[in-house]
C-alpha cells in the first residue's frame, strides 16, 4: 500500500503556474475536441458580372489617388529635411 502525502512545497511560485497552465490546456483540448454538431456549409456569394467588378476596381483606384489633404503634403515635405538630418547623424556614429 502506497502512503504518499502530497508535498505542498512542490507548488511554489514557479510550479503553480505551470500546473495551472497544463490543467487548462488539457481542459481546453478536451472541450474543443468534443464537438458533435455537423458543420453546415455557407451559401456561396452570387457571382458578379465582370464588368461590374471592373467598374468597382477602377472606382476604388480613383478614390485612392485623391485620398490625401494639404496637411499630408506639408507633412511629407517636412519629412525630407528630417530624414536628411537623420542620414547626417548616422554618419557620425562609429
Amino acid at each position: 500500500m502506497l502512503t504518499h502525502k502530497f508535498n505542498v512545497k512542490f507548488l511554489d511560485r514557479f510550479h503553480l503556474p505551470l500546473v495551472l497552465f497544463a490543467v487548462l490546456s488539457i481542459l481546453t483540448s478536451i472541450t474543443a475536441c468534443s464537438g458533435t454538431e455537423a458543420v453546415t456549409e455557407t451559401q456561396a456569394e452570387p457571382q458578379r458580372d465582370i464588368t461590374e467588378m471592373e467598374a468597382i476596381y477602377w472606382e476604388r483606384i480613383q478614390e485612392s489617388r485623391m485620398n490625401f489633404t494639404r496637411a499630408d503634403i506639408d507633412f511629407m515635405y517636412g519629412m525630407i529635411p528630417h530624414h536628411t538630418q537623420a542620414l547626417i547623424m548616422s554618419r557620425l556614429a562609429p
